[in-house]
């Protein structure tokens, strides 16, 4: 424990990461989730425990709020930059999900910015949120204690600070982040396809069909923990994943090892749980489409991510995405899930096709000065956004050089071996 102050029956507790498994902050993390109910897989201890394990969640410290000894809030926090502090996010949503006991949500805030204030950062990310009451709360609670609050939607943000020639890249997501879709899961697909336009779901059946009568060996297969196949369609996934990233000139994340060995280890526990599916479509025996549901027992969400689409194989004009979407929806009313968490960045042509309005995405920011956020913000945006660009011209860069090295080198030995076989001709 490395602070700890009271205010009446209330306070917080700043706890240094590494104590977290200790038994009294391990049962107050557990106890929260069964108070707020309904925590998604990616928020509880287990699963931050298996990132930390493999060395990918870097927290620094471990926010608790008690009221008397009954933990009312826990907010695991990790430093992005030396004067920045952001809250842990798990999976890319467009809400928080943060474990703060309903009925205490008001004070939960309040003690955060008590926190803050007297914490020597300064700025504070609580992460992307479309819900205005979660934002209000939030920022009257920064008020209260003297604070800054720059909460910013996160589109608009990226628009003032990246030059307008870097917002085409296609990867830059921040550029065009929409909020997850939280989706009341229909009791069949038919109900799904019933809040779509008439026009568009006459379109999907079609380009459906063309799919099949086109490639008459195209598989629209379904992979879970009872498939006998899962090992290689596993296998399969993490290879599609790396050449899509790569024909971005990008790097995958499985390109890491730390980050391969989380992903297959989280794999194999959910596959001998029944909790997760791939669903892919293969063109020719080409892996052209996939992406991955969860659904963990007892949630009411199932959870969509890792959506890719190969389209040099097949051009967008199938609607494969939705083929993949069709079958992750199905599974997720199989098993029992009220919720289809789609994540921002997961099939958003699938959003706009529900013709829903889709709500500005916002980072919730609080500063605790002017300095901070009126220079050291816009400063973290251009680090934070213009990080992923740069590095993407660097490889290119780095590619066409080695060509050009590699071209040149070939270039020069070509003149000696000509050279050589003139010479055994003539003798």
């Amino acid at each position: 424990m490395l602070h700890n102050m009271s205010i009446e029956s209330m306070h917080w507790e700043e706890v240094a990461w590494q104590d977290m498994l200790e038994p009294r902050y391990a049962q107050a993390w557990d106890r929260l989730v069964e108070v707020v109910g309904d925590v998604p897989v990616f928020r509880r201890r287990p699963w931050v425990e298996m990132l930390q394990k493999h060395g990918i969640a870097h927290p620094w410290r471990l926010v608790l709020v008690w009221r008397d000894e009954r933990p009312i809030a826990l907010f695991p926090l990790f430093r992005s930059t030396h004067w920045q502090v952001n809250y842990l996010d798990m999976h890319a949503w467009s809400e928080g999900h943060y474990l703060i006991d309903p009925a205490e949500e008001t004070a939960a805030w309040n003690e955060l910015m008590e926190w803050f204030s007297v914490s020597g950062v300064s700025l504070l990310s609580m992460s992307l949120c479309v819900d205005p009451a979660t934002i209000a709360r939030f920022e009257d609670a920064g008020r209260a204690h003297g604070l800054i609050p720059c909460s910013q939607d996160v589109n608009s943000a990226a628009r003032a600070t990246l030059p307008r020639n870097w917002q085409r890249f296609e990867r830059t997501r921040v550029c065009r982040v929409a909020p997850a879709e939280h989706l009341e899961q229909p009791q069949s697909w038919e109900e799904f396809e019933s809040r779509l336009d008439k026009q568009t779901v006459t379109a999907v059946r079609k380009v459906e069909r063309r799919l099949f009568q086109d490639y008459p060996d195209a598989q629209l297969t379904l992979t879970t923990g009872a498939s006998p196949d899962r090992e290689q369609v596993l296998r399969d996934f993490i290879a599609f994943h790396r050449a899509r990233w790569q024909s971005h000139w990008a790097q995958s994340i499985f390109e890491e090892p730390r980050e391969l060995a989380f992903f297959l280890e989280m794999m194999q526990q959910a596959f001998a749980e029944d909790s997760t599916a791939i669903s892919s479509v293969r063109v020719r025996g080409r892996l052209v489409a996939a992406a991955i549901a969860h659904h963990a027992p007892g949630e009411t969400a199932c959870h969509c991510y890792h959506s890719l689409r190969d389209l040099n194989a097949l051009p967008n004009r199938y609607a494969v995405g939705f083929l993949v979407l069709k079958q992750l929806v199905c599974w997720g009313i199989q098993h029992g899930a009220s919720v289809t968490d789609m994540a921002y960045g997961f099939m958003e042509e699938s959003k706009s096709m529900q013709g829903r309005d889709l709500a500005p995405t916002w980072e919730l920011l609080v500063a605790r000065s002017p300095f901070a956020a009126r220079y050291l913000l816009p400063l973290n945006w251009l680090t934070l956004n213009l990080r992923y660009p740069l590095r993407l011209q660097l490889r290119r860069i780095r590619y066409h050089l080695a060509q050009f090295f590699h071209e040149r080198k070939q270039r020069a030995r070509r003149p000696a071996n000509e050279s050589g076989s003139e010479h055994s001709r003539n003798e």
